[in-house]
């Protein structure tokens, strides 16, 4: 197989068969002609198909599902409904090796999932800043591009040492690769007028706003600080 798409059909709604859900019907059916089921993979699906009846149907056939779900759907823990969450808060109900989750950020998400549970950190960044500094100020900018770019940095060093066992410690892998501006892609609300802070301006604590980006590695940079940024150690 050397292709993205092993198989597909297209959902008419007809395909309820013997009290299945159409849903649960076309997932099987095509997790069968694939040969993917009883091999430990996992299966990720959208709103649509997450249905605790395809849930139960997959795990028991050596597969585990994933997706968000619908608060409402039938079946869902009438208690998850109930739960009134903070802002970074979830909670978490399980029964029959289904875990159906609910977790708060700008709004409600709800996942099931038969592979996870409520066994989390909280990751985000702007959870983390509030976290070390007590508060949102507006130099959560600068801490989150620095976040994102040693991230980066030590991701790209773990893939050197994979690739050629050789790491240099003490440069960042912005020195490396091949990078080239490009304009940021129009935004809804915005357009064409769409703009991102530079992150050298960040780190000098300036506001400054840029059309232009790096096509590799999506930094946002005003088009002068572009060369300096990609070239030198200490820009």
């Amino acid at each position: 197989m050397n292709s993205y798409i092993c198989n597909f059909k297209i959902c008419v709604g007809k395909d309820k068969t013997d009290g299945t859900p159409a849903g649960t019907a076309i997932v099987m059916e095509m997790m069968q002609k694939c040969d993917l089921l009883n091999k430990e993979y996992s299966l990720y699906t959208d709103i649509g198909y997450s249905l605790p009846n395809l849930f139960h149907r997959l795990f028991s056939a050596g597969t585990n599902e994933c997706g968000t779900v619908h608060i409402n759907r039938k079946h869902m823990p009438k208690e998850l409904v109930k739960e009134k969450l903070k802002v970074g808060e979830a909670v978490a109900y399980n029964s029959n090796n289904i875990t159906a989750m609910k977790w708060k950020d700008k709004r409600e998400v709800c996942i099931l999932s038969t592979k996870h549970t409520l066994d989390f950190a909280e990751t985000g960044s702007r959870a983390l800043y509030k976290k070390l500094n007590g508060k949102k100020d507006r130099m959560f900018h600068v801490f989150k591009q620095r976040l994102e770019q040693q991230l980066l940095e030590s991701y790209f060093k773990e893939d050197m040492v994979k690739r050629q066992s050789v790491i240099l410690e003490d440069l960042p892998s912005r020195l490396s690769g091949r990078h080239f501006p490009e304009k940021l892609a129009p935004s809804a609300t915005k357009g064409a007028k769409f703009t991102k802070r530079c992150v050298v301006c960040l780190e000098k604590e300036q506001r400054m706003e840029s059309t232009w980006k790096c096509d590799s590695c999506n930094v946002a940079l005003c088009i002068e600080h572009f060369k300096p940024y990609y070239t030198l150690k200490n820009y």
